[in-house]
């Protein structure tokens, strides 16, 4: 499978900085364990879930979520 087919979703900075490194399309989950010192939008994926529902929509092709 190539990285470009791969949605590297995740709760961490770490999550989105591994994405990139590995040419993956990210995406926060925000519903995740986040730290409120932590500023997500800083992190620069490229996607933002607000619910995991969001993930799904994706999955399924049922909505488009703001990149």
């Amino acid at each position: 499978t190539h990285p470009d087919n791969i949605l590297y979703v995740g709760d961490a900075e770490r999550d989105i900085i591994a994405a990139k490194a590995a040419n993956m399309p990210s995406a926060a989950a925000l519903w995740g364990y986040i730290n409120t010192n932590d500023n997500p939008q800083l992190w620069h994926a490229d996607m933002m879930l607000q619910h995991p529902t969001h993930l799904t929509a994706i999955l399924t092709g049922d909505s488009v979520i703001d990149r």
